[in-house]
């Protein structure tokens, strides 16, 4: 029983990094691929481990993240929201925190703009990295080996305008480094473009990433690009050092 105990936890330490197959997790923890499938198997039913049906890896699954990030997320959305409603009245339009979660991006919470026509809540929802900007901001600490085993999976195409392979999201990656924020048009929704830039803690890694979104028909006013960029790095920056200050580590 103790064994089992220990053998599961190396499984989960492994998927802590990065979601990964039954022979890569077999790999990794050095277990005979029957027992990690058995491991697994168990964990999924416990909710701790979950499969993607679009790639086939395994990730940690909800249970996991409920009992770990509840309250440090709680925390990060509460110390967001009040940078995230300057941000929104200064734009006019949503504005909203993520935060990494394996291969895809947590969104935590948003602070909607007083417009009549709406952009719905992503509150809560899990969306691939290589669709928004937050997770382009996260792709961009990956070693190129994790980046190049990302597009191996042949990830989805959300519109004709989705970035699927490495070598144009690299461009896109060497643009957004260059400036310090990125912007998506209509790469996940039809109609909707958004722009990100990184959330920081004290050591400069990136923790969280904070953007604004809206209608692609008014967001952004031609000549506006570069003035709403910048807005949004001032907000993550000084939000990176509220979180210095809390002593919050997310």
């Amino acid at each position: 029983m103790v064994q089992s105990i220990h053998r599961a936890f190396d499984i989960l330490a492994a998927l802590a990094v990065e979601p990964a197959g039954l022979t890569e997790l077999a790999r990794r923890t050095g277990l005979p691929k029957s027992t990690t499938s058995r491991l697994l198997a168990t964990l999924q039913d416990l909710k701790a481990v979950e499969r993607s049906d679009d790639t086939g890896l395994y990730r940690l699954g909800s249970t996991l993240n409920s009992l770990a990030g509840s309250s440090s997320n709680t925390d990060l959305a509460s110390l967001a929201t009040p940078h995230l409603h300057n941000l929104t009245v200064l734009t006019s339009e949503t504005s909203g925190i993520s935060i990494p979660d394996g291969y895809r991006v947590h969104y935590l919470t948003q602070v909607d703009s007083d417009n009549p026509i709406q952009i719905r809540d992503w509150s809560g929802e899990l969306i691939p990295m290589h669709a928004v900007p937050d997770g382009q901001i996260y792709m961009s600490e990956w070693p190129d080996e994790r980046l190049a085993r990302y597009f191996s999976l042949d990830p989805m195409p959300f519109t004709s305008a989705t970035i699927t392979t490495e070598k144009a999201m690299r461009k896109r990656l060497d643009r957004y480094r260059g400036r310090g924020y990125t912007w998506v048009k209509e790469e996940f929704v039809e109609g909707l473009n958004s722009v990100a830039a990184p959330v920081k803690n004290q050591g400069g890694h990136i923790v969280a990433a904070m953007h604004v979104y809206g209608p692609a028909y008014r967001f952004p006013v031609d000549g506006t690009e570069k003035g709403i960029g910048e807005s949004v790095v001032k907000a993550a920056d000084r939000l990176s050092r509220s979180i210095a200050r809390s002593g919050l580590a997310p």
